[in-house]
């Protein structure tokens, strides 16, 4: 069976008799298991900081980026001479293989018979992240379609799944597959890093042990799903880098969504973002005010640009009720005009689901 829609393989049972928050409890130990990647961005020139910006308009246009409305700039610079084929469901593999097309990447999605539940939780992104890619809808327990799959795997590079190891063994997509196609490597992207694979979980339950939580309040984004489709992302391409290398090396690589949840609780874990420490509410130059009409963000963490705000306020020293003072004065869009004046890390809090600035702190989310 054939169609032009998403991805494959859903998990099942629960196996090993470890909760989310062990695991977690391990992973702030730094016991997990971390792939390590690097990778640079090449081609983009950087503003000069000594002619003025528009702060909307970038603003606007990480805005715009950040919806998934536009393509990401570096694939102008970009051009990857790799075959990726997505047979994962959900958030990190829809992100990840988006990742790999927005970087020149010729993307495959192979989805099961009802499709990737994304496109039901939110159409606009499914539809976003899906672009350019070939769209094939398989039953991976038909033999007709298992043989399809084979022939769409011949000349791919890198596979990417979302299923608990027993569910893919049980549709052949185990180390089996990979003796078939012998330049193959498989990104398998699960929960818990070994041997926690087949625990439940989701994006809340890794981040909720790790302190990135605040009730009652639901986080505003998916820091495990998010990171994890970038550290899929990055596996991959270090797989197929080892893959061309002249040492053997393995082909199957796991990333952990809660792995990824561990690294960004990492500020926190270290106090960096508690609400006294540097990041967290405990220095006055890099904290949140109130302006006359909403809210800004302000980031001057450097003495330059500490220098600058205070020349600008006509203040000799900055303490938090000193510029709080000053801060809510004036409107917003004179402090956004002020910062790129004077070369000072400002920004308005726009809450983006009301459209305005003047809903800051009312939700902790």
């Amino acid at each position: 069976m054939r169609a032009r829609q998403e991805a494959a393989g859903g998990g099942e049972h629960l196996a090993e008799e470890v909760t989310g928050p062990e695991y977690a409890g391990a992973c702030a130990r730094g016991k997990a298991c971390h792939t390590r990647v690097r990778t640079r961005r090449r081609g983009v020139e950087p503003h000069s900081p000594s002619s003025p910006v528009k702060l909307d308009e970038i603003q606007n246009a990480t805005a715009a980026r950040g919806r998934m409305h536009e393509a990401c700039h570096v694939k102008a610079h970009l051009s990857l001479d790799l075959r990726v084929v997505n047979l994962g469901i959900n958030l990190p593999p829809l992100l990840a293989s988006a990742r790999f097309a927005e970087l020149g990447a010729q993307v495959t999605k192979v989805e099961p018979p009802r499709g990737d539940p994304m496109q039901r939780y939110t159409p606009a992104l499914y539809a976003r992240a899906i672009s350019g890619q070939e769209i094939h809808r398989l039953d991976l327990k038909q033999s007709r379609d298992q043989a399809e799959l084979d022939e769409i795997l011949v000349k791919a590079d890198v596979m990417i799944t979302s299923s608990r190891p027993s569910a893919l063994r049980r549709l052949g997509l185990d180390a089996v597959l990979l003796e078939r196609h012998r330049r193959l490597v498989h990104v398998a992207i699960v929960g818990y890093g070994s041997p926690y694979q087949e625990v439940s979980g989701h994006d809340l339950t890794y981040s909720a042990p790790l302190g990135l939580i605040a009730p009652p309040c639901l986080p505003r984004t998916l820091v495990a799903d998010i990171g994890g489709a970038e550290r899929a992302v990055s596996a991959g391409l270090a797989a197929v880098i080892a893959r061309d290398s002249e040492q053997p090396s393995d082909r199957y690589f796991e990333v952990a969504l809660a792995d990824a949840a561990a690294l960004f609780a990492l500020p926190w874990n270290h106090g960096v973002t508690a609400r006294d420490g540097l990041l967290g509410g405990g220095n006055p130059f890099y904290n949140v005010y109130e302006a006359e009409d909403g809210w800004i963000a302000l980031g001057a963490l450097e003495p330059e640009f500490q220098r600058n705000l205070l020349d600008e306020l006509g203040l000799n020293e900055g303490d938090l009720t000193a510029l709080a003072a000053c801060f809510r004065r004036r409107p917003t869009k004179h402090w956004v005009s002020v910062a790129a004046i004077r070369d000072i890390p400002i920004a308005p809090v726009h809450d983006l689901i009301r459209g305005d600035t003047k809903s800051g702190h009312r939700d902790n989310r």
